[in-house]
């Protein structure tokens, strides 16, 4: 999708942030664990050094995106691989709400630190529309739900069950989880 012709910037840009958000939720069982180590306070480093490891790769790639959006004036970037690597750095500023929300699960907490993580991923959102000098709206960010699938896809996996146990329910059951205790969480920013 991402290299799809005929495609606008805006258009590839919120491909890129939907490929980013589908990863998440597929790959939630295999990243639970790691999101539990990573987003503890001590762990704060390690975080860091990852985006830094990572944010190289990624960059280049958003900075293509964020050329075109450029060329067609879209985006009001005058350094692409500038703008993209602010755009990724953003990324580390949900750690935080992340380790909260990780923190939270199975406390009467829990729903509360949901809802906190998803409000910081939507105002990342809004940052980067405004990095790119875009109307809010414009990106796709996050989506309704992304949170509480990438919680209770990880949650089954714990227990041993597959995708497709149990119901989907609405976003207020994936937020309280079983018994109203766990949260649906765990969403590292759309990367």
């Amino acid at each position: 999708m991402l290299a799809a012709p005929g495609l606008g910037a805006l258009e590839r840009l919120n491909a890129f942030f939907a490929r980013a958000r589908a990863i998440k939720v597929a790959e939630a069982p295999a990243l639970r664990a790691t999101y539990d180590s990573l987003f503890r306070p001590e762990n704060t480093l390690l975080y860091l050094r990852i985006h830094a490891a990572v944010n190289p790769v990624i960059a280049p790639v958003l900075a293509r995106i964020l050329e075109q959006g450029r060329q067609e004036g879209v985006f009001d970037v005058p350094d692409p691989l500038a703008a993209a690597e602010i755009v990724l750095q953003l990324g580390t500023t949900i750690q935080a709400a992340m380790g909260r929300a990780l923190a939270a699960v199975g406390t009467e907490d829990a729903a509360g630190a949901m809802a906190a993580l998803e409000a910081r991923l939507r105002f990342h959102g809004l940052a980067v529309e405004r990095i790119l000098g875009l109307p809010a709206g414009s990106i796709c960010f996050i989506e309704p739900d992304t949170v509480a699938a990438v919680f209770r896809r990880g949650r089954r996996h714990e227990r041993g069950e597959s995708d497709t146990d149990g119901g989907e329910g609405d976003a207020a059951h994936h937020a309280a989880g079983e018994g109203g205790r766990e949260p649906a969480a765990g969403f590292a920013a759309a990367r």
